[in-house]
C-alpha cells in the first residue's frame, strides 16, 4: 500500500479514528474495510445508533417495526439511521483513501 502524501490523521478530530488510521498505515496494522466498519459500529457509534444498524441493516427487520422495538417513532427511527450512516460513511471513506494510497 502507498503512503498517502500528507498526514491523514491531522484532518481527523476523534482520537480514536486517529488512531484506527495510523495502525491501518502500518504493514502489519493493515485493515480491511470489513475491520473499519467493524470498529465504526463497536466504538463510534453511540447505543441507539448501534441498535438501529443492527435491526435494519443486519437483521433485516422494517424501519416501522425496528422502531417499535425500540420504542421509537419512525422519525426518530430514522434521524438515528441518518446519524449512523453519517458516522460509518466518513470512517469508510477515510479507510478508501488509505487502501487507494
Amino acid at each position: 500500500m502507498r503512503s498517502i502524501p500528507f498526514d491523514l490523521c491531522e484532518f481527523i478530530e476523534d482520537e480514536r479514528q486517529s488512531e484506527l488510521f495510523r495502525r491501518a498505515e502500518e504493514p502489519e496494522g493493515r485493515l480491511g474495510l470489513k475491520d473499519v466498519l467493524n470498529f465504526a459500529i463497536r466504538d463510534e457509534l453511540d447505543v441507539l445508533e448501534r441498535s438501529v444498524i443492527m435491526l435494519y441493516w443486519f437483521d433485516g427487520v422494517p424501519a416501522k417495526a425496528a422502531a417499535d422495538r425500540l420504542g421509537l417513532t419512525t422519525r426518530t427511527f430514522y434521524k438515528a439511521l441518518e446519524r449512523a450512516m453519517r458516522k460509518l460513511g466518513a470512517a469508510l471513506k477515510y479507510a478508501v483513501l488509505l487502501e487507494r494510497g
